[in-house]
């Protein structure tokens, strides 16, 4: 679903992250919760929090279970893949030039957007607060796709020049691989069960340009993702090769 953009809005700042149309459950959680984003309004010097417009993520709010990063293990809880809408929009915001109150990242990088980017939330105690900064009126805008979603912050004046995110990644923490012998799986099986995905250590700058170059820049967080390591479950006849084990 695409919403007509009115013609004396000024586009901000943009950003779209994809998601796979076929996880069903996650990608209606992901619609329902940029839906209650579109159209609000933030009034000069206004701050907006995520977890007030979208709400509590539950079965009676109309959310789905999906797969959600808690502790450091993947569990199933209504409104899993509410953080993309989040990650979105923040990535937006940055790039509007706007201000970010309050945000964490994920406890590993995201596969829908790059590392410095993302925003997670938890209805009760991790929240994206967003701040306008600007002397008029900032509008979002959702546009939904079957497998993607932009976010479009308009105002009522061009910005002068653009913004640019610069990060640096200043230390890689590996994965490790992990095999379980799994005594029910066919005879030199081998299942990947998690992929791995490296740690990463990532400094994050923004930056205001023109033709001549940077206007200004800021420091923003340096971010921490852990390693998630990478799992297989092994038929028997692989069991003299197990390197490692887990529960």
């Amino acid at each position: 679903m695409t919403n007509p953009v009115v013609e004396t809005d000024v586009l901000l700042g943009e950003f779209t992250t994809h998601f796979k149309s076929t996880d069903v459950r996650r990608s209606a959680n992901v619609r329902r919760a940029a839906l209650r984003l579109h159209g609000v309004v933030m009034s000069p010097r206004e701050s907006l929090s995520y977890n007030a417009v979208v709400g509590p993520r539950t079965a009676q709010t109309g959310y789905h279970p999906a797969l959600v990063i808690d502790q450091g293990k993947y569990v199933e809880r209504p409104g899993g893949g509410v953080c993309q809408p989040s990650s979105t929009l923040h990535a937006a915001v940055l790039f509007a030039g706007m201000s970010v109150l309050e945000r964490s990242q994920h406890s590993w990088q995201s596969p829908y957007i790059g590392p410095g980017l993302d925003a997670t939330v938890v209805w009760y105690n991790k929240d994206l607060v967003i701040r306008n900064p600007y002397p008029f009126d900032v509008r979002v805008h959702v546009d939904l796709f079957d497998d993607h979603i932009t976010f479009r912050l308009l105002g009522g004046k061009a910005p002068k020049g653009w913004v640019e995110v610069v990060t640096q990644v200043v230390r890689t923490f590996p994965f490790n691989t992990f095999e379980k012998l799994a005594p029910k799986l066919r005879a030199g099986r081998r299942l990947l069960t998690a992929r791995g995905i490296d740690g990463l250590r990532v400094k994050r700058v923004r930056q205001w340009r023109n033709s001549l170059g940077v206007v200004r820049s800021e420091r923003l967080s340096t971010d921490a993702y852990y390693p998630r390591h990478e799992r297989y479950l092994v038929g028997p006849q692989l069991a003299t090769s197990l390197q490692s084990s887990v529960p």
